[in-house]
C-alpha cells in the first residue's frame, strides 16, 4: 500500500483478488474499520495477486501495480483506467521503484533480475543481474543518485545504474 504524495488522504492498496483499490481517508482518521465498499475506485485489471504499488513522483494521479501476473500496469487514478501495461517479465514482479524524475521504473521480478523499464516507450532499457539478488527481493532508487537499494530479507545490495537515456 502506498498513500499518494500528492493527496496525503488517498492510499492505494494491492490485494490478493487482483484489484488495486483507491482510498479517500477523511482527515481526522479513520473512526472504525472500513471494509471493501468504502474504497472510491477499484482498478481491476490485474489477472492476479497486487504486490507492490509505487505512486509516480511527478504526476499526482498516476500509479504503478504489480504483482503475480508477471507485468506492471500504469493506471490514471482521476479516471480509474489502465494506461500501460507492460508484460515483459517472466515471473511475479516483486517490487517496483520510480526514479527521482518518473521517467523510468526499476523492477524486479522472482528471475533475480533488475529490469530498467521505460514506460512511455513501453520497453526494457536495461537488465541487471547479481548473483546477490534473490528471489522476492524489494527495491528502492534513491533519489538525486543513480543507486539503487535491493533487501533479500538478509542482505542489503546497492547496483549503480547507467543512465538508460
Amino acid at each position: 500500500m502506498a498513500f499518494n504524495p500528492y493527496n496525503p488522504w488517498q492510499l492505494a492498496t494491492g490485494a490478493s483478488d487482483g484489484t488495486v483499490k483507491l482510498w479517500n481517508l477523511p482527515e481526522h482518521g479513520l473512526t472504525g474499520d472500513w471494509d471493501a465498499q468504502k474504497a472510491t475506485s477499484t482498478l481491476g485489471g490485474h489477472g492476479k495477486r497486487v504486490d507492490s504499488i509505487a505512486w509516480h513522483p511527478s504526476a499526482c494521479n498516476v500509479l504503478a501495480a504489480s504483482g503475480s501476473d508477471n507485468a506492471v500496469h500504469l493506471w490514471d487514478t482521476t479516471t480509474a483506467t489502465e494506461k500501460l501495461k507492460v508484460a515483459k517479465f517472466g515471473d511475479t514482479v516483486d517490487s517496483i521503484s520510480w526514479n527521482y524524475e518518473g521517467n523510468f521504473l526499476a523492477v524486479t521480478s522472482r528471475d533475480k533480475k533488475i529490469r530498467i523499464v521505460d514506460p512511455r516507450a513501453d520497453s526494457v532499457v536495461q537488465v541487471l543481474s547479481d548473483p546477490l539478488l534473490s528471489i522476492s527481493c524489494k527495491l528502492s532508487i534513491t533519489p538525486l543518485t543513480n543507486l539503487i537499494f535491493t533487501f533479500n530479507r538478509k542482505l542489503l545490495v546497492t547496483k549503480e545504474l547507467a543512465d538508460p537515456r
